[in-house]
């Protein structure tokens, strides 16, 4: 897949406009109230939930049907645990913005946001 920065995409003429990608707070209230919820605790998002992840990384550590307890995990565990949550994420959290992982950064569409960013838009947690 090519990655489009803003200077190839003014050099080419069909283009109509271009935008920087992302849900803004600015657009609705929606994503405001997610990022105040959220932010103190997370930057990304649409992960299964850190128990879940936890027991399928260390599975002789947490049985299915009991808790997880964290202090059972070491450090390195819990890095370990950060990264696959964030691996799995489908957005991501950055400033007051929140973007699809997989975002483009720059689009042409008449949404002002590319692909990935239109389906993160579309997940349930956005909607009301």
């Amino acid at each position: 897949m090519v990655k489009y920065t803003k200077e190839r995409l003014l050099k080419n003429p069909m283009i109509v406009h271009i935008s920087n990608c992302g849900l803004e707070i600015t657009y609705s209230p929606i994503y405001k109230a997610y990022i105040n919820q959220v932010f103190t605790h997370t930057t990304h998002g649409g992960a299964p939930r850190r128990e879940v992840v936890a027991q399928e990384l260390f599975p002789k550590k947490f049985l299915l049907d009991k808790a997880v307890i964290y202090k059972k995990l070491s450090k390195n565990d819990l890095q370990l645990l950060d990264k696959e949550i964030i691996q799995q994420s489908k957005w991501k959290i950055e400033g007051l913005v929140v973007r699809s992982v997989s975002c483009e950064q720059y689009t042409t569409n008449s949404s002002h946001l590319c692909n990935y960013c239109k389906e993160v838009q579309d997940d349930q947690v956005f909607k009301v």
